[in-house]
C-alpha cells in the first residue's frame, strides 16, 4: 500500500457515510485516502444493521415455529446453539466487509490506511505519527454505545448491543436498560431465542404515546416484562444483577444490557487543534451544509436515516438496497423514490443507480472501476451482482 503524504480528500472512517463520500469524490476525479483505526466497515456491517437483523431473523424463525397456528403443519423449536448462530453471523459480516467495503475501495481506486488519526493543526493530520495532508478532511468516525452513569454499573459485567451480539451462550435471564430502538430489538431478539427478558424504560420514548402503548402490549404478549421507569442503582447478589428504578421497582437477571443511546467516536482526534468545535456531548457542530467551524473539515452524517427501513419490503434486501444507494448518492436524490416505488409494486428494482461515468484517473490510483463490476443488488439473493458495465437507465 502506498503511503499518501498529500491528497485532495482524507476521509476519517470507513463506515457507510465515509465510503459514500469517498466514492463520490473519486467519481469527480479527486484523489482520496480513507483512514480506519478499528475494523473496516464501521457500525452497520460489523456491529449494527447486518448482525442485529441477522440474529433477529433467526430469532423470528424460532418464534414462528413456537407460535405456529396451523395444526396441519406441525413445527417445533429446540434449544438454541448460540455459538453456531454467532459463527454464521460472523461469516456473513466477514463476507460483506470484503465485498462491500474492501473490494469497493479497490474498485473505485482509493486506499484505506490503518491507523489512528490525530490533528496537529488546521491543515495537518497524523496517522500513527505520520503526516497526511489534504485540501479537505471529512470526519466520519461514527458513534458507539453510550454508558450511563448509573451507580453500580461499573461493578458488574454489563453488555452493550455490540458485546451482546458476541455472546456464545445465552443467559437464562436479561435486564435491558433503555427502551429505544436498540433496546427494543435486543430485548425481542433474546426473548425469542428463549431468554427471560425485562426492559426498564419507556418503550420508543421519542415516538407518540399511542405507539409506545402498542409496543408495550406486543412485548407483554411475548412474555417480555416492561418497567416504565428509569434505572437508579445496580447491585449484584449471588451471581445475579439487580436493577432498582427511581420508584423502587426491582428487576433481576443473569446479565444486564445497557442500551441508552450512542456517543460520538471523536476522542483522540484532537479536534480543537484543527479548529473544530463540538457540543457538550462531543458531537461535531456543523452548519446546514455539514461544514464544521473549520471550513476545511466536514462532518458526514449517516444518510441511511433518510429512508424508512420498514415499508413492508423484504428486510434483508432492503438493507442491501439502502447501503447500495448510499454508495452512489450522487444519483441519490433523483432516483431513490422511483426505486423504492418500483420495489413496492413489483418486488424487485426496475431502475438501477449506476454511476454515469467511471472515476477520473487519480495520481494515486492507476485503475478505476473494473469493466466487469456492476453493483446492482439482485432481488433473488440481496447481494452484489457482477455483471457487465451498463449506463444509467433512462
Amino acid at each position: 500500500m502506498t503511503w499518501h503524504t498529500e491528497v485532495d480528500l482524507v476521509v476519517i472512517g470507513t463506515g457507510g457515510a465515509a465510503m459514500s463520500a469517498a466514492i463520490h469524490a473519486r467519481l469527480e476525479g479527486a484523489s482520496v485516502v480513507a483512514i480506519e483505526s478499528g475494523t473496516l466497515g464501521g457500525t452497520c456491517v460489523n456491529v449494527g444493521c447486518v448482525p442485529s437483523k441477522t440474529l433477529l431473523a433467526a430469532a423470528h424463525t424460532r418464534h414462528s415455529a413456537l407460535t405456529n397456528r396451523f395444526s396441519g403443519v406441525p413445527s417445533s423449536a429446540g434449544m438454541v446453539d448460540l455459538s453456531a448462530l454467532i459463527e454464521q453471523k460472523d461469516d456473513l459480516v466477514g463476507m460483506l466487509r470484503q465485498t462491500k467495503y474492501a473490494d469497493i475501495a479497490a474498485a473505485y481506486g482509493f486506499d484505506i490506511l490503518p491507523g489512528t488519526a490525530t490533528f496537529t493543526d488546521a491543515g495537518t493530520l497524523l496517522v500513527d505519527g505520520r503526516p497526511v495532508r489534504a485540501k479537505s478532511y471529512l470526519v466520519a468516525t461514527g458513534a458507539e454505545p453510550h454508558v450511563p452513569a448509573i451507580p453500580g454499573l461499573e461493578q458488574v459485567d454489563y453488555l452493550t448491543s455490540t458485546t451482546a451480539m458476541e455472546l456464545t451462550e445465552l443467559p437464562a435471564s436479561l435486564v435491558v436498560i433503555g427502551g429505544g430502538f436498540v433496546g427494543l430489538e435486543q430485548a425481542q431478539l433474546f426473548a425469542r431465542l428463549g431468554v427471560e427478558v425485562t426492559v426498564i424504560g419507556r418503550l420508543a420514548p421519542h415516538a407518540e404515546p399511542e405507539l409506545s402503548s402498542e409496543l408495550r402490549k406486543a412485548f407483554l404478549a411475548e412474555g417480555i416484562s416492561v418497567i416504565g421507569d428509569r434505572a437508579a442503582t445496580i447491585t449484584q447478589h449471588e451471581g445475579l444483577v439487580q436493577v432498582t428504578t427511581r420508584n423502587g421497582k426491582d428487576a433481576t437477571g443473569e446479565r444486564v444490557l445497557v442500551a441508552t443511546g450512542r456517543t460520538p467516536r471523536t476522542e483522540g482526534l484532537n479536534l480543537p487543534a484543527a479548529g473544530i468545535a463540538t457540543d457538550e456531548r462531543g458531537f461535531v457542530i456543523v452548519d446546514e451544509q455539514q461544514r464544521t467551524t473549520n471550513p476545511v473539515e466536514s462532518f458526514n452524517r449517516q444518510l441511511r436515516r433518510a429512508i424508512d427501513y420498514h415499508r413492508g419490503l423484504s428486510e434483508p434486501h432492503m438493507i442491501t438496497m439502502i447501503d447500495w444507494i448510499c454508495y452512489h448518492h450522487s444519483e441519490f436524490a433523483q432516483n431513490t423514490r422511483d426505486i423504492l416505488a418500483d420495489w413496492e409494486k413489483t418486488g424487485k428494482p426496475q431502475r438501477r443507480l449506476i454511476p454515469k461515468k467511471k472515476p477520473k484517473p487519480s495520481p494515486h490510483a492507476e485503475t478505476g472501476i473494473p469493466a466487469h463490476y456492476d453493483t446492482q443488488p439482485t432481488a433473488e439473493d440481496g447481494l452484489w451482482a457482477r455483471k457487465g458495465w451498463a449506463g444509467r437507465p433512462q
